[in-house]
């Protein structure tokens, strides 16, 4: 947290009181001033304040100024500066906080008074400002439950707006749950900034706008806060953007802000399509076409970035949280694109695209613009710190407790919970915030840290290798080079190394043509294209050997488990000579018919159906006597019959069948062979996708391309 909204009814005075003063009142702001007093701005509109107060309220005069002395201060919070000759020092603001006048606003004079002076300053401007800053709207001050829910509903939200979001990076609605969520993830990597977010309506019968032409930004927020602008029914704001062919000067240049230089010479407005739009000032078309090409993605990135907040929320799982989030992100982003992303965001903000952010986000962080990449990592941090940290979890459940105490409906004030029965307890749930807050400043510098390194060294790029290979070979060697790299990308990703190669020398084309699958001890000599690898022994490699042997030959799975037997047999015995014994001693059983046995005959499943008859006059029976232990035990014996039938027949009412010994070997060669080719991957890459020939299923062969036949040395 690094500001706080100004408190209600803060004593602020009107500058132009100074031209008032003349140098007889310097007397009157202290007494002790010599003669030629220092030029004290600050002195002389606290005793004016000071005096205006007093005599509205009827305190006293010193009381009232002793107040207004301690709890003056600059526009942010700092002690005020002391005065010198010939400097003003209003020239960084003045405030009053804690603010006596909201205090006597709800409590009697006395009270109001008391409360200053007995407490310390310190303390009490810390509450006032922690609870002005937890009651505002854009202050995400929600439990692990509220902010799973609201991060839940946005998601929602998002897909509502997909299609205007893809269109424009502008939503069609506001998130009104959440302000503070909606400037984070509102918009998509907008292009193109409107003239408005609200122009008037093109249907006659739709609600009047409060304007007959576009509002701009700074007449908007005036409105919203009026209650003039236009909603749907679950109170989000609709709206209708106007886009201009001449693109809007950026927000903030030499000259000043963009909203003084507008109504000071205002620039004529002309209207036109989204499609005809001007880009963002300073927005290369290159860049901006990049950017709208990436908005599917970068919405699927946020959609599913939300789903993993949610989940981790709901599971207390923080250390879940970034793990995810960076898997998403690298998954979807390359370095480039995310770099591009990273970059856009001096433009937007320099541009004002928050300016378009309604309701106005009156707590946005000064360097951060809504809706980037760099707002999502943001929110991904919000979330894992309040659940490593809990600041606003804890805060907002501790107030929580003493809510029924102090009565909260319609709290506008930390004054108004004074001298009520939860008091204590409320103070105590203010003051444990700061202690997290320390702990959460830490949080954030390693978060940044470790945002900093990801994107350093964990997104990727494309490497291009460009090699010049003879037209005819290029079917043979473009595959085996990418799962050559495929196997080093994940090698070094997963070790921080490269694999140790072991190159055989190139010899004579005969040498680089030899190919050897032959089993040596306990491991399999493996050579092929020219490279030699070593891999142990192993039922499915034993059984990748055995389909090497015979080329473009269909064996039957049951064949190639009786290889696996320890008493090897002879290649040409099958499965039907080894007969029901001999598949016995493998482990198989002999099933009834190829299809197999129906688990339900016919006379089982009339005696079933019997039976449930029987039970359903029992139960009548039981029922009428309402005896309630005959009725528990009928129940249990239907249920259970129930089960019996649908476990018997599918959803199609079609009768099912027992396992064949055929599929359970089907199954069990296709994990063997699979795991063969897994583990020869590691080893030898170009020899893994060469057996991508082998095929598996009832029955199985090792199918080469005619043009890449090979004969085996086994």
């Amino acid at each position: 947290m690094t500001s706080f909204r100004v408190a209600r009814g803060s004593d602020t005075a009107e500058l132009s009181e100074l031209v008032r003063f003349s140098p007889r009142n310097v007397a009157l702001v202290d007494p002790t001033l010599t003669a030629e007093p220092p030029f004290d701005f600050a002195g002389r509109v606290i005793w004016l304040e000071a005096e205006g107060l007093a005599r509205r309220h009827g305190l006293d005069f010193d009381r009232v100024l002793r107040i207004m002395r301690r709890t003056a201060t600059d526009a942010l919070g700092r002690p005020l500066a002391p005065p010198a000759p010939g400097r003003d020092n209003l020239l960084d603001g003045l405030r009053f906080h804690p603010s006596l006048d909201e205090a006597l606003a709800y409590l009697p004079p006395e009270d109001a008074l008391s409360v200053f002076e007995r407490t310390d300053s310190g303390a009490l401007s810390r509450r006032c400002r922690l609870f002005d800053y937890l009651a505002d709207p854009t202050t995400p001050a929600y439990t692990f439950g509220e902010l799973a829910d609201l991060l839940d509903a946005l998601g929602r939200h998002l897909e509502r707006n997909r299609d205007p979001l893809l269109r424009t990076g502008y939503p069609q609605t506001s998130f009104a749950p959440s302000p503070w969520l909606e400037w984070h993830l509102v918009l998509l990597s907008p292009t193109k900034l409107p003239v408005s977010a609200f122009g008037p309506p093109v249907d006659p019968s739709a609600p009047a706008y409060p304007s007959a032409s576009p509002l701009p930004p700074h007449r908007v927020r005036l409105l919203y806060e009026e209650g003039s602008l236009p909603t749907d029914g679950d109170g989000n704001l609709v709206y209708r953007h106007v886009w201009s062919r001449t693109a809007r000067p950026p927000a903030w240049s030499e000259d000043g802000p963009w909203v003084v230089r507008s109504l000071a010479d205002p620039a004529p407005v002309e209207v036109c399509p989204y499609g005809e739009a001007a880009f963002i000032h300073g927005l290369p078309p290159d860049v901006a076409a990049h950017l709208e090409e990436g908005r599917a993605g970068l919405f699927r990135v946020k959609r599913d970035i939300v789903e993993a907040c949610v989940r981790c929320l709901r599971a207390r799982a923080a250390g879940a949280l970034w793990p995810a989030v960076l898997r998403i992100l690298t998954d979807a982003l390359l370095w480039p694109e995310a770099q591009r992303y990273l970059e856009v965001e001096d433009l937007y903000w320099r541009s004002g695209v928050g300016d378009f952010v309604v309701p106005p986000y009156t707590m946005r962080p000064p360097d951060e613009v809504p809706g980037t990449l760099s707002a999502l990592l943001s929110l991904v941090g919000h979330v894992e710190k309040e659940l490593l940290v809990g600041t606003f979890d804890r805060t907002i459940a501790g107030i929580a407790e003493v809510l029924p105490e102090t009565d909260p409906a319609g709290l506008e004030s930390y004054f108004q919970a004074v001298g009520q029965p939860g008091q204590a307890a409320l103070d105590a749930a203010l003051d444990g915030f700061w202690p997290l807050e320390e702990r959460e400043q830490a949080f954030w510098e390693e978060y940044r840290s470790r945002v900093d390194a990801a994107l350093e060294g964990e997104f990727r790029e494309e490497v291009v290798i460009r090699a010049r290979v003879k037209r005819r070979l290029v079917a043979r060697f473009e595959p085996q080079i990418r799962t050559f790299a495929e196997w080093q990308r994940a090698h070094l990703e997963a070790t921080g190394s490269l694999p140790v190669l072991h190159l055989a020398q190139l010899t004579t084309q005969a040498t680089v043509d030899q190919a050897i699958f032959r089993k040596t001890g306990t491991h399999w000599t493996l050579t092929y294209g020219g490279y030699t690898a070593h891999v142990k022994d192993g039922h499915g490699i034993r059984l990748v050997a055995h389909l090497l042997q015979r080329p473009n030959r269909e064996i039957h799975v049951l064949d190639l488990v009786a290889v696996l037997d320890a008493d090897r047999r002879e290649p040409q015995e099958s499965h039907e000579s080894l007969g029901a014994e001999g598949l016995t001693k493998l482990g198989l059983r002999v099933a009834g018919d190829a299809e197999g046995e129906l688990l339900l005959d016919a006379r089982a499943k009339s005696e079933y159906e019997q039976r449930i008859t029987e039970l359903g006059e029992q139960l009548e029976e039981a029922m009428a006597f309402d005896d309630t232990e005959r009725v528990a035990i009928i129940e249990q014996e239907r249920a259970f019959i129930a089960h019996e039938l649908a476990a018997a027949y599918g959803l199609d009412g079609k009768p099912r069948r027992t396992v064949t010994s055929a599929e359970r070997a089907r199954t069990r060669v296709r994990k063997l062979i699979k795991a063969a080719r897994q583990q020869i991957a590691v080893h030898h890459p170009s020899l893994a996708y060469h057996l991508q020939a082998v095929k598996t299923g009832i029955y199985c062969s090792y199918s080469p391309d005619p043009t890449d036949a090979i004969d085996w040395e086994t």
